[in-house]
This record gives structure tokens, C-alpha cells and sequence, in this order.
């Protein structure tokens, strides 16, 4: 039985309301269940309620999962709804490196789209049954190395997308806008770190909120940064 640790490290209510200080881990969980393809998790959608959540591995599958909360809205427990293997444009199941799936954004209008590295591509799919409805294939001049694709995927309330390239090694990170069939670069972010970015996603005021990671001698890091655009 695999299994998967949450370390729910929200942010406590001073820090969601803006206030100064650090992100406080105020929960943790252990996500047990019985399949060889659990494991693996790459990219996390919360529903606005907070009681579901769809997630994509980096083997392949799509799940979506119901939260039980209580009365004060702690997590209580997990449960998946559905599941389902990616698959290529054939219809056929992948497997890696095709199916490694790394980034995920789900649009206003419920659109999901996942990035993938091995093969670079951005698929819009069908969260029925795994397949693809269209491929975005990246911007001209990306910059995308092995295992270091766009792991970093948000829409806006406009429904544009945008990603960032994992592996940045010059002194600006390119943020990519891709809306009405087009890309173009609608930032850059500095990249003063050895941090890179593996997940974003915008709040209700526009803000871009993203995440990035990193392994030093100090080990495993993670830093979360806000970015007003």
C-alpha cells in the first residue's frame, strides 16, 4: 500500500489576510490507497469550498478526491471519486517519459489543462476519461531540458494561461501568457535564488502566488512567493 504524507501547510488566518510573518504548518495527513499507480502527485486544484480536489501524477493519472472537513473546517479525511490514466492523442494509455505529467491549472470555465516534460507539450483534457482535446505546443524559444519543463501552470479569470519553465539559469525567470491561440512574454520575474518554480495559481484579487523549490546541503526547500503583475 503506497502512501502519500500531506503536510498541510496553509497559511495561518494572519497570513491569508495579509499580515507579516512566516506560513505556519497547522495540520498533517496520511493519504492511504490500495492501487500501484498511486503515488507520485505533481500538481493539486483546490476547489473554491475546499472540499474537493483534482490532482495529476507524475505517472500518468488524473484523480479527483473529496475532502471531509468538520465543523471548524479541519481535514478530516480523503476519498477518491475518480481516477483515470492519461492518454495520448491515439486514446492509447502512456507511459513515461510521455506520461509524465508535472503541471495542472483548471480554467473558470472548467477547461483543465496539464503540462508535460519528456515530451514538452501542454494538453487541454477530458477529465472523463484522460484523452486529449487539444495541444498547445510551447512558446518559440522556450527554454525547456530534460526534467525541467513547465512545471508551473495558472489561469487568470480571463481564462489566459500562463507558465513558467522550471530550469532558469540566467539572472530573469520568462513568464508565459499563452490566450486567443497566441504566446508572448508578459513578464519577467527575478530569479535571485536557487529556488525554481514548480507550481502557481492566481487569487480572487489577481495575484500571482507561486511556489518554488530546491535542494541544497541544507535539503529539500520551498518558498512561496506573491507577485503583483
Amino acid at each position: 500500500m503506497l502512501q502519500i504524507l500531506f503536510a498541510l501547510g496553509f497559511a495561518s488566518a494572519a497570513f491569508a489576510a495579509g499580515a507579516n510573518g512566516p506560513i505556519a504548518q497547522h495540520q498533517q495527513l496520511t493519504w492511504e490507497h490500495n492501487a500501484p499507480w498511486f503515488g507520485g502527485l505533481s500538481g493539486v486544484e483546490m476547489r473554491a469550498d475546499g472540499k474537493q480536489l483534482t490532482a495529476i501524477s507524475d505517472r500518468g493519472r488524473i484523480i479527483v478526491a473529496d475532502l471531509s472537513r468538520d465543523a471548524l473546517g479541519t481535514l478530516t479525511g480523503m476519498e477518491i471519486i475518480h481516477s483515470v490514466a492519461l492518454r495520448d492523442k491515439n486514446g492509447a494509455v502512456m507511459d513515461k517519459p510521455e506520461a509524465d505529467a508535472e503541471g495542472l491549472a483548471i480554467a473558470p470555465d472548467g477547461s483543465i489543462f496539464i503540462s508535460y516534460e519528456g515530451d514538452h507539450r501542454i494538453a487541454r483534457t477530458n477529465l472523463a476519461d484522460g484523452t486529449p482535446l487539444q495541444f498547445i505546443a510551447p512558446p518559440e524559444g522556450a527554454v525547456l531540458r530534460d526534467n525541467a519543463g513547465f512545471e508551473a501552470l495558472a489561469v487568470d479569470a480571463t481564462g489566459a494561461l500562463y507558465a513558467l519553465p522550471e530550469d532558469n539559469r540566467g539572472d530573469q525567470i520568462p513568464l508565459y501568457k499563452y490566450q486567443d491561440g497566441t504566446w508572448r512574454i508578459a513578464a519577467y520575474l527575478e530569479n535571485d535564488s536557487p529556488f525554481v518554480p514548480v507550481g502557481a495559481d492566481f487569487d480572487d484579487e489577481g495575484r500571482l502566488y507561486l511556489l518554488e523549490r530546491t535542494v541544497t546541503p541544507l535539503g529539500f526547500r520551498t518558498r512561496l512567493r506573491r507577485i503583483e503583475l
